[in-house]
């Protein structure tokens, strides 16, 4: 073989073996590129879910919260309501006629009177309860053989209804607006049954 042929081939062969070696490479680069795009796409993929995720929680955490509020102020506006009609109750006693008034203390005070000799507090500006209904009532305590000795007190005290009975170490405080916040626990559940139906 001639130098020249020589030449020729080890020129061929490094040739093809650039060519090799370049084939290699970009065989190389395109793996390459192949894994770092389909590793893009995973992290985009895992992006793209942690983003929905988190947003599903925010919102469902807006919505709780939202839901929440409202909730709160659906219980204030029912509160307000039943603190609205407890008012009205107390204004309902306050302006029952004379006898349903007079009839209604009557009652409250042959029931909680202990002895018949306390005295019964009322306001200063209560007009309906006088001697003459006070003696009526002793009278009536003396036929359940109790002392029927009962003493009429006015107060300065603001006249919200009813009255106060005081014995010896006791005191009963039959005002109106204490026998309603009594009774509130036992008639809430009743009332907001038939306000909120």
């Amino acid at each position: 073989m001639a130098i020249e042929d020589i030449i020729k081939k080890i020129k061929d062969d490094a040739q093809k073996q650039a060519e090799s070696i370049v084939a290699d490479a970009k065989q190389k680069r395109k793996a390459m590129v192949e894994e770092a795009n389909a590793k893009g796409a995973e992290l985009k993929n895992r992006i793209i879910t942690s983003a929905k995720e988190d947003a599903a929680k925010q919102k469902g955490r807006l919505i709780a919260s939202a839901f929440m509020g409202l909730k709160m102020q659906v219980l204030q506006e029912k509160q307000e309501a039943l603190d609205e009609a407890f008012k009205k109750a107390h204004q309902a006693l306050l302006t029952l006629d004379d006898a349903s008034y007079k009839d209604l203390v009557r009652k409250m005070i042959l029931k909680s009177a202990q002895t018949g000799d306390e005295e019964i507090i009322i306001s200063q500006n209560e007009k309906r309860i006088g001697e003459d209904f006070i003696n009526d009532i002793n009278k009536e305590l003396k036929s359940r053989n109790k002392k029927g000795q009962l003493k009429l007190v006015r107060t300065d005290a603001q006249n919200t209804g009813g009255f106060i009975l005081k014995g010896n170490k006791m005191l009963i405080n039959n005002t109106f607006p204490v026998l309603l916040e009594e009774l509130k626990p036992s008639l809430q559940k009743q009332i907001a049954e038939t306000l909120f139906k």
